[in-house]
């Protein structure tokens, strides 16, 4: 089951991002779904499709940003020292086999399918595609997910929007050119970030942004009737959520966010400690209250935090 509740806002952002086949930026806290929604616009699309595009994958193709990232690695990795290795044991195999098509690599070539006729100037990387069974018969449509792009070198966001615009690479190592596909595939590409560095403006511009918050009340419990279906969200689940927000809201290095409010019901659940309450309250009851310094770990992330919750829940 797809478990994502796509909010009215970012849904319009998503909207607009493949209308204007715009890369989308997410920024947020950390655990509110950022890297969640590529997972479930791929399945959802894949399932539903979207009018006048070619099928999507329905599982998004993922790029996770390091400090050394370059725009290269966006289309494939040259594994030279194992080439190098088999050389000098001469076990050295075709150069296709040392080649590994990335995220942005894959969706190119998943936009023109194995069946396309335009595939004539990339001949010489048909067995390496054929071989690593990657790439669909057909043209088909993806959703590209890089994660943490504020982690790349400071010129790495300008460099791939001038690729994710082209749409097309060069592999330097067979001395083949894959173009621009003409069919109906689309590439929806998800960028998300921390907000740990400043992005440059130019980049910045020709991304569609959406800023991912933090669940209000009600959105929060859909979220839990999603996710546990058994709970009555009538009852006690409303304190722990009102539990939940009073804790965010001390001053804590970390707040806690939507990822951890999942894994800390799961494990009160676990603990059989939701079901001890049937009619709404403000204040946790006495068996979870009780058990809460012990799940304080799913939580709070630093010592600073962990302090500062036990203070507070030392008056409950």
């Amino acid at each position: 089951m797809n478990k994502y509740i796509l909010s009215a806002a970012l849904e319009r952002a998503v909207d607009i991002a493949l209308h204007l086949n715009r890369p989308l930026l997410l920024c947020g806290e950390p655990g509110t779904g950022k890297t969640a929604l590529a997972k479930h616009l791929a399945l959802l699309y894949s399932a539903t499709g979207l009018p006048g595009y070619a099928a999507f994958h329905p599982v998004p193709l993922v790029f996770n940003t390091k400090t050394t990232s370059t725009a290269t690695d966006l289309f494939y990795s040259y594994d030279a020292l194992t080439r190098l290795r088999d050389a000098y044991s001469k076990t050295e195999k075709p150069v296709g086999h040392y080649i590994e098509l990335r995220a942005l690599g894959k969706a190119i070539a998943f936009q023109h399918g194995l069946k396309s006729e335009k595939l004539g100037p990339i001949k010489s990387v048909r067995d390496f595609l054929d071989k690593n069974s990657v790439i669909p018969e057909n043209p088909t449509s993806t959703v590209v997910l890089m994660d943490e792009i504020d982690k790349a070198p400071r010129d790495f966001p300008n460099d791939i929007l001038n690729e994710i615009e082209k749409m097309e690479f060069e592999v330097k190592e067979l001395n083949a050119y894959v173009p621009p596909s003409e069919s109906n595939a689309r590439t929806l590409v998800i960028m998300t970030s921390n907000n740990e560095k400043n992005l440059p403006d130019a980049f910045l511009r020709r991304c569609i942004f959406h800023y991912i918050e933090f669940p209000e009340p009600k959105q929060l419990e859909d979220i839990v009737k999603l996710h546990f279906t058994e709970i009555n969200t009538n009852g006690q689940v409303m304190g722990i959520i009102d539990t939940f927000n009073k804790l965010r809201a001390l001053p804590l290095i970390k707040r806690p966010a939507t990822a951890e409010f999942i894994d800390w019901l799961k494990l009160l659940q676990q603990k059989n400690l939701l079901k001890e309450a049937q009619e709404p309250y403000k204040k946790l009851p006495a068996g979870i209250a009780a058990e809460l310094n012990d799940t304080l770990g799913v939580l709070c992330k630093n010592a600073n935090d962990l302090n500062i919750v036990k203070e507070e829940i030392k008056n409950w």
